[in-house]
Order: C-alpha cells, then structure tokens, then sequence
C-alpha cells in the first residue's frame, strides 16, 4: 500500500480543506447570535476533526490518541472506534461547486488587492453581476464579507450603476466588481484584464484545436467531448466579458 499517498492527501485537506477555509468560513456562525446554526456548525467541526484523528491515527498514534481523549467523545479510547466510510448521504455535489466557487471568488479578490497593495483593514464594496449565483451569494454573504474584507455586498442581474474605475474579477457564471476609487491604478488593471484575455484567448484556441481534431472526437468518450464541448463555451462567455471590460476602461 502507499501510506505515504495516502498520509500526503489527509496532510493536505487538514490544512488546506480544513484550517484554510472551513474554520474560516465557520466564524461568523460561531460568533452569530443564532444557538441553532452556531450549534450545527461546532457539530461538523468536531465531526470532521475526529475522523481526520481516525485517518491519522496509523500514521500518528500517540498523537492522535491524546487530541481524540480531550474531545470528550464517548468512547474511550480512538483505537476502538470504527473506521470511517464513505456515505452518499454525505455527498453534497451542488453545494460543494458553490463553495468551490466562492473560495475563487475570494481567493482572486486576495489576489486582487495584494497586487494593489491594498491593506487587510481597508474594506470595499464587492458587487456581484449574477442571475445563476444570487442565493448563494446571499447565503455566504457574511464569509464574503469576512474572507473578502467588505464591508457590503450588492447583488444585481445588470451592469448599471457600476463604477468606470472598479475592478473586475470574471467566474462562470458571475462577475464580481470592486469599486477601489482612488486606491486604483487604471493602466495597471488594463494591465491585468489584458494578461485575464490572453489566458483566455489560449484556452479558447487549446478547446477549439482540441474540438476540431478528428482523431480526438472519434476516439474520446462522449462525456469528455460534451464537456470539452462546455469549456469553450465558458471561456467564450468569459473572454467576451473581459473584453468588453477592456473597451469600457479605454
């Protein structure tokens, strides 16, 4: 067997899965006023804590033994639990692609003020241009506003009223402008939207090469031509954002 695969992937989602995002997003629950989604909350936590322990247990286990014991579980000792199992009840497709989608949205608006040098106390308006994604933006608004340093979220189906200097950040599906004003350097953000096109236009040429390439679409499974199929179109989508973009900061 290969535990060091497997000891690799349980090392990466505990920190990168576990203590990056989910304890981040977790915070403004358990700090909220509401008992009941504050409850939920520190119940999934503690769930998920005690079978990461039971993963790391071979690897680690005098370790992992001492954590399990001040947890309070009820049985005595880690070594006479059960090993975890898969459950489809626990598969949660949808939902997963939504969080996927904000830790993106997220991780870009970092990456956003990092280039401008924009300090973690100053916080912005984020507008989302959204028909697909309104409830889910709703729905984690305060882990936006939190992990986006906002201090509000509009959610609007159109482009109206938006800034001419705002920054844009191009999903599937979304666009999320943030109005810096002053903090802004307008020739740097041409700068970038024009590297966000040229990425772009490079995967419009990798799907469409791909796509027009008889030998591919007569050997490739069905499903990996549709969704090869629906890549284009997504990078389509977004390199016409983008452009239009540039146009309106010209």
């Amino acid at each position: 067997m290969k535990f060091g695969i497997a000891a690799s992937k349980i090392y990466d989602f505990i920190w990168s899965e576990y203590c990056d995002w989910y304890i981040e997003m977790c915070k403004p629950r358990l700090y909220g006023e509401d008992k009941d989604t504050k409850t939920a909350a520190i119940y999934v936590l503690n769930n998920a804590l005690i079978t990461m322990l039971k993963l790391l247990h071979p690897f680690m286990p005098f370790l992992t033994e001492k954590i399990y014991k001040e947890l309070g579980t009820d049985v005595s000792s880690i070594m006479l639990e059960t090993w975890p199992e898969i459950k489809d009840s626990f598969k949660y497709d949808k939902e997963e692609k939504d969080v996927e989608l904000i830790k993106n949205i997220i991780v870009n608006i970092r990456n956003v003020r990092a280039n401008m040098n924009v300090v973690p106390s100053k916080k912005t308006k984020l507008i989302f241009v959204t028909k697909r994604y309104k409830n889910v933006i709703e729905n984690m608004e305060e882990v936006l506003k939190k992990l986006g340093f906002s201090e509000e979220i509009l959610i609007q189906e159109g482009k109206e009223n938006i800034p001419s200097n705002a920054v844009s950040i191009v999903q599937d599906g979304v666009e999320v402008f943030i109005p810096f004003e002053e903090l802004v350097d307008v020739e740097k953000e041409l700068e970038r939207l024009k590297g966000e096109k040229q990425k772009l236009e490079a995967e419009v040429e990798r799907a469409s090469k791909m796509l027009a390439n008889k030998g591919f679409v007569e050997k490739a499974p069905k499903e990996k031509i549709e969704e090869e199929k629906a890549k284009l179109e997504k990078y389509k989508d977004m390199l016409n954002t983008v452009e239009t973009r540039i146009s309106e900061m010209k």
